[in-house]
C-alpha cells in the first residue's frame, strides 16, 4: 500500500527539484527535514531544473538530495492525514527579510512572546526554520517573487537577517 505523499519543491544552490515525498510515517515536511538522523532527502518522481533554465527535466523515479544543501523547501499539496494537536503556546508574528544562499526571502517567523527573536534564532536546534506568508526570488530579481503560505528555510544558509 502506498503511503501518503505530499507535492514538494526544494531549492538547492545549483537547482530546484519538484516531485513528491512520502510522509506517511512522519506526517509533515518540516518533521521529515528536521529529522537529524536522515542526511539525505528522497523526492519521488523528481524533476530537476538547474538554475538559469526555464524547463524542468524529465521525471526520475527518485531524486536524492543532501539535506545540508537544501536552501528552501515548500509543499505544493496539503496533507490529508489527521493533524496532530499539542500544546498551544502564544507566539508573536515577526516579519523579516533575509538572504539565504542566492535568494532574497521575506516572511514571518512566529516567536515566543517573552524571548527576544535573536535569542530564539540562536537557540533553535532545528536545521529548518518555518516561515509563513513567505515570498522569495533570486536576489536582485524581486519582481519575480514566488509566494507560498509556508516555507522551510535551512538556518545554516541564512547569511543576512533583519526585522521589517
Amino acid at each position: 500500500m502506498a503511503g501518503e505523499e505530499l507535492g514538494v519543491v526544494v531549492y538547492t544552490p545549483h537547482a530546484a527539484v519538484r516531485g513528491a515525498v512520502d510522509v506517511s510515517r512522519i506526517g509533515r515536511l518540516s518533521e521529515l527535514l528536521n529529522n537529524v538522523s536522515l542526511s539525505f532527502f528522497p523526492v519521488l518522481q523528481g524533476e530537476v531544473r538547474p538554475h538559469g533554465l526555464e524547463a524542468w527535466g524529465p521525471p526520475c523515479p527518485q531524486v536524492t538530495i543532501n539535506k545540508a544543501d537544501i536552501l528552501l523547501a515548500f509543499t505544493t499539496t496539503e496533507a490529508t492525514g489527521p493533524r496532530m494537536s499539542g500544546l498551544v503556546v502564544e507566539k508573536q508574528k515577526l516579519p523579516v527579510d533575509m538572504y539565504v544562499g542566492a535568494y532574497h526571502v521575506r516572511g514571518a517567523f512566529h516567536v515566543l512572546e517573552r524571548v527576544p527573536w535573536q535569542q530564539w534564532l540562536t537557540g533553535q536546534r532545528l536545521p529548518f526554520l518555518p516561515m509563513t506568508e513567505a515570498t522569495f526570488a533570486p536576489a536582485g530579481q524581486e519582481e519575480a517573487m514566488t509566494s507560498v503560505p509556508f516555507l522551510l528555510v535551512n538556518r545554516q544558509h541564512v547569511s543576512i537577517l533583519y526585522e521589517r
